[in-house]
């Protein structure tokens, strides 16, 4: 039987078909020990079918994107059968997803997903999921991909192909839309941006994929704050294809470089390392082992921020 897992570890590591889910032991944990698995391959309660993204809250509850599914899971690492609960079906209606991608918590506990296919982010409360299921940007956004909140609950979010990074506050959607970039590579432009995640300053750093770059900016002046770091390669500092991107309490940017195989750790005082190499298999599970590792870190710096 063919094992979809999702598995603990103190920094990150993918399994053969699916996602590993990483914890660390402290932010800048560079230190691999191996300590748990959860789940098997399979559509029933505890198992999972291409989970893409994850997040943890300071509970310990975990939160999973199912690509295969099209539903979002919610379990306790303390009790994984008896907490496992799953949310959404395949469609476009309220409660519905289509090929869900990035998934983030904030600070009262609402869930949002980048709802892929559907062209839309999903806002919801595990504790009353269809009353609380609310969409934002319907025919705004076309491939909402990655979702990162600040501490002061703005949502940001990738959209792969129109190539921008937007950013709304759930009060007041279309008040607060704001929209960076445009699609090319240079200054102040993106090349298929997946992951996103914000630091405690408010500094928003992108993996902007095809353009083998990392890109940070802050949104009060983007044209002047926007920087590039990175070109294509295999060379410390280099990428192919960047999928994703963490920062820790240090400050320190993590990337998950996914056609290297690796993660690179990025350091303003002492440039590129690269503490994690992975086996040389390309596939869809490489990308969505390191997505789901560099989840942990976001949210290790959510709680930070919150």
């Amino acid at each position: 039987m063919t094992c979809i897992r999702i598995q603990i570890i103190t920094a990150v590591l993918t399994s053969s078909v699916g996602i590993t889910l990483l914890s660390t032991a402290s932010a800048n944990a560079l230190t691999l020990q191996y300590l748990t698995q959860y789940g098997t391959a399979g559509s029933g309660s505890g198992q999972f079918t291409t989970p893409v993204g994850v997040a943890v809250n300071s509970a310990g509850n975990v939160y999973v994107t199912e690509n295969g599914n099209n539903r979002v899971d919610i379990f306790n690492t303390s009790n994984f059968s008896g907490t496992f609960t799953s949310f959404g079906s395949n469609g476009t209606g309220t409660g519905q997803f289509k090929s869900p991608q990035g998934v983030a918590v904030d600070s009262a506990g609402n869930v949002y997903i980048g709802d892929y296919v559907n062209g839309r982010v999903d806002e919801f409360n595990p504790s009353n999921f269809t009353s609380s299921f609310t969409s934002f940007g319907k025919g705004t956004f076309s491939t909402p991909s990655g979702i990162a909140i600040d501490s002061n609950g703005n949502v940001y979010v990738t959209d792969y192909n129109a190539n921008t990074v937007d950013m709304f506050n759930p009060s007041n959607f279309s008040g607060t839309l704001t929209k960076f970039g445009t699609s090319g590579s240079g200054n102040g432009q993106f090349s298929n941006p997946i992951g996103v995640v914000v630091d405690s300053a408010g500094n928003v750093y992108v993996a902007d994929a095809s353009n083998n770059r990392i890109d940070e900016f802050n949104p009060s002046n983007f044209s002047g704050t926007f920087t590039s770091f990175g070109t294509k390669g295999s060379g410390n500092g280099q990428f192919n294809l960047p999928y994703d991107v963490a920062v820790d309490s240090a400050g320190n940017v993590y990337v998950a470089d996914a056609l290297n195989n690796r993660i690179e750790v990025l350091s303003s005082s002492s440039g590129a390392q690269v503490p994690f190499e992975f086996s040389p298999t390309i596939g869809l599970s490489s990308f969505i082992g390191m997505f789901g590792l560099l989840s942990l870190l976001k949210k290790t710096r959510q709680q930070q921020n919150l």
